[in-house]
């Protein structure tokens, strides 16, 4: 038995991050930035508000706004539903109207 990694699950894990880095490409700089700092290296509102010279309500506004319009982006190249694989998105902002 194989004890590494599900060569079909990297395969998808990769596929997934491209479509994800397709779509940033696609965003407004202020949205990719937002999206990168909170998901990919994970800051927290405290941080990112600092980083951004803004109030982490405001951090957390623009990373809410952001992932609305990632959604909307997303939806469109991939399809409906079909964003609630990456890890940008979640259940709360599936349902965000366009």
């Amino acid at each position: 038995p194989a004890t590494g990694p599900d060569p079909l699950k990297t395969a998808e894990q990769n596929q997934i991050a491209q479509s994800v880095y397709r779509v940033l490409d696609h965003l407004a700089d202020s949205d990719r930035r937002i999206l990168i700092l909170f998901e990919l290296e994970e800051l927290s509102a405290d941080e990112v508000g600092q980083l951004l010279d803004i109030k982490p309500a405001n951090a957390r506004l623009r990373l809410h706004r952001a992932r609305v319009r990632f959604l909307r982006v997303y939806e469109r190249a991939f399809g409906p539903g079909q964003a609630h694989h990456t890890k940008v998105t979640s259940k709360r902002y599936e349902n965000a109207s366009p």
